[in-house]
């Protein structure tokens, strides 16, 4: 369990990366990942595409979005889910490239952007139950992603938590943010899989390695937002261990189906 307040090696880590990738510079030529830009890690127009303020994107998902079940029972009201660009182009190359460890030098700037969303995302968070800490819980990842340290996500929730933490003090609600690693996911990858097959597989794949504290608010955070299976797995997995989860955020989702752009609405 960590606390955004706390000073984390993660500083030094990111200074390390940025020496390597300066010296790197001297020897290997360096261009960015999201248009082939020469000379630069990262250029402002890729930048740009990650700097946007984050949207709702649920209902672009398979399994996210709200459902009406024929009246048979009440509304499946979805899962309200933010994120600041599109699975397409430059921003999905960029991403695949941090993610990957083709390009670890991406992570301060993909962790900035983490942070600024958080910063966001606390609008939305103000009226979160409860006095206790808001949990940030990373999406699951597998073993051979976590043995490789490629946990990005972890990283990810790390900055998405400072942000927060800070956004709610500025708005005058400050409560602790926690990052809590508690979801695993058994078996193999199911990226392979069609729409429906991801859900039943992700489904039986995530479960909880740790309690919960009873109606705990939980925030997922993830990378990337496909068809919403995962994200949607690990709502249930912390429903089910009475948490009580109020959205989630990624740094990308899929555009909606014949599109490639971003939604135009908020």
């Amino acid at each position: 369990m960590r606390c955004a307040g706390r000073v984390f090696s993660q500083v030094s880590v990111q200074v390390l990366r940025t020496v390597l990738t300066d010296v790197l510079g001297l020897v290997l030529p360096v261009e960015c990942p999201g248009c082939g830009a020469h000379d630069t890690h990262l250029c402002a127009d890729c930048r740009e595409l990650l700097t946007a303020p984050p949207r709702r994107c649920e209902e672009d998902t398979v399994f996210l979005a709200a459902r009406d079940v024929g009246g048979i029972g009440p509304a499946d009201l979805g899962l309200p889910t933010w994120a600041v660009a599109p699975y397409a182009s430059g921003s999905r190359r960029v991403v695949l490239a941090w993610k990957t460890g083709v390009r670890p030098d991406l992570a301060p700037e993909l962790n900035r952007v983490g942070t600024a969303a958080g910063r966001r995302l606390a609008e939305h968070l103000i009226e979160a139950p409860g006095s206790g800490p808001i949990l940030l819980v990373p999406a699951p990842s597998g073993w051979r992603r976590r043995l490789a340290r490629r946990f990005v996500v972890g990283e990810l929730a790390d900055a998405v938590a400072v942000g927060l933490s800070t956004g709610l003090a500025r708005h005058g609600r400050g409560r602790p943010v926690w990052v809590v690693d508690v979801l695993r996911r058994r078996g193999g990858s199911s990226h392979r899989l069609g729409a429906a097959a991801r859900g039943r597989s992700s489904r039986a794949a995530v479960h909880l390695v740790a309690d919960l504290p009873p109606g705990a608010p939980c925030m997922l955070v993830d990378d990337v937002v496909t068809t919403g299976a995962t994200l949607a797995a690990a709502r249930d997995a912390l429903t089910m261990a009475g948490g009580q989860v109020l959205g989630a955020f990624a740094l990308l989702a899929t555009p909606r189906p014949g599109s490639t752009t971003w939604r135009a609405d908020p």
